[in-house]
This record gives structure tokens, C-alpha cells and sequence, in this order.
């Protein structure tokens, strides 16, 4: 079988296809559309403490992918500061969601904190949280098990650990 290459088509030099790219666009807009619908979506997870904790995710496109925030609503922390996730995905909303789901199952799985006493402790010598600014002590604080600890709380933890070797690792959300 012959192919007939009398039939293809070519521009005039200078002159660029727009209609393919413009569709090809088009396409990817629509793909991107449907991938985003759904959100703000309400995802509820059981604490290890047995909480129900009740969590908002909402999605921002952005033009290098996608990032996602997932904080505890209102209802669900009440007096508590609250839990709070992110997560990006270059490539999809659906990996970012994915990456935040487990990242949220992984940190609510465990308890970090003691409070039950006087004076906080660590309930498996490790802290997981993340670092923000408290308004209503104008000062900054460590967020773990949804509850903030102000620094002269933290130091209290510390010093516990007096003689001990210690490792803090920073790393973005």
C-alpha cells in the first residue's frame, strides 16, 4: 500500500499553526476544569486521641501546579488551635490530594503531646508540627497534636532532655 503525500498541507513560511495549539489549549483547560471540581471538599479523620477531627481542603491552581491546604474547621477544634496540612503536585490535583491525605493520616495516627499533667512532655521523645506566629500571644509557636506550645512551654520540654543529643529538622510543608 502506497501512502499519497500529495494531500498534506503545509504553511507559507512564517505563518504558525494557532487553531491546533489554540484546541490543544482548550483541551488541557478542560482537563484541568474537571480535575479541580469538587473543592473546598470536607474530609473528617479519628484522631489517635479518638477525636473526630474535621478538615477543610481547599485547592489553588497555580501556573507550576497545584497546592492544597487542609485546616480543621471551626466546629472541629473549638477552643483548640487546630490542625493544619499543605501539600503541591507539579503534575496533578489528584497526586497533591493524594501526598496531603497521607500526610494528614500519618500525623494524626500518633500523639506527640502529653498535656495531662502539670507541665507538657513528649510522649515518644519525638515532636511533629509545624512552626506559626499565635496573634493572641504575639509570639511564635510550635502547632503538634493540634494544640500551639509557646516557647517557654517548649523549653520546659526541653530541658527534660537535659544531656541528651537532639536533632531539629526544618523542611517545607
Amino acid at each position: 500500500m502506497q501512502t499519497d503525500f500529495t494531500r498534506r498541507s503545509f504553511l507559507p513560511l512564517g505563518e504558525t499553526a494557532d487553531v491546533g495549539v489554540s484546541m490543544h489549549l482548550q483541551n488541557m483547560e478542560i482537563e484541568m476544569a474537571n480535575e479541580i471540581d469538587g473543592f473546598p471538599l470536607i474530609d473528617t479523620y479519628v484522631s489517635a486521641l479518638g477525636k473526630t477531627i474535621e478538615l477543610e481542603i481547599t485547592l489553588e491552581s497555580l501556573p507550576a501546579g497545584y497546592h492544597l491546604t487542609a485546616s480543621e474547621t471551626q466546629k472541629s477544634k473549638g477552643k483548640r488551635y487546630g490542625y493544619y496540612f499543605r501539600s503541591y503536585s507539579s503534575e496533578s490535583p489528584n497526586i497533591a490530594l493524594w501526598n496531603l491525605r497521607k500526610k494528614i493520616r500519618n500525623i494524626l495516627s500518633v500523639k506527640y503531646i502529653d498535656d495531662s499533667n502539670e507541665y507538657l512532655s513528649l510522649t515518644h521523645d519525638v515532636l511533629v508540627g509545624y512552626i506559626d506566629h499565635s496573634q493572641q500571644d504575639d509570639d511564635c509557636v510550635i502547632v503538634s497534636d493540634g494544640k500551639k506550645i509557646l516557647m517557654d512551654d517548649l523549653k520546659k520540654i526541653i530541658s527534660t532532655y537535659e544531656g541528651f543529643e537532639i536533632e531539629i529538622k526544618i523542611k517545607e510543608p
